[in-house]
């Protein structure tokens, strides 16, 4: 496991998860005390519950945008069909 296995992240917490993945892999090679084994995978797993957080409001964003957006659609083809029913009674 490399550092080349963080690249591809991006955003909000990648740094902080790239830095605690660097230091797990640290203390695992270096065969290090199983404290500090242990406070490199907490430090691990708080970085990756914090991306996971960011994650999951990104998500609720894009789906409160994409609701709106059906809502705006439904309410033109509405308001186009009136139109156009408008327009045969004429």
């Amino acid at each position: 496991m490399g550092s080349d296995a963080a690249a591809p992240l991006s955003g909000a917490g990648s740094s902080d998860l790239r830095l605690a993945i660097e230091r797990l892999r640290e203390a695992i090679t270096d065969g290090g005390s199983s404290r500090a084994t242990t406070t490199a995978m907490a430090n691990l797993a708080e970085a990756i519950q914090g991306l996971v957080h960011h994650m999951r409001s990104e998500q609720q964003m894009i789906r409160d945008w994409v609701d709106s957006q059906a809502q705006q659609h439904r309410e033109v083809r509405r308001l186009l069909e009136i139109l156009v029913h408008e327009n045969v009674n004429k």
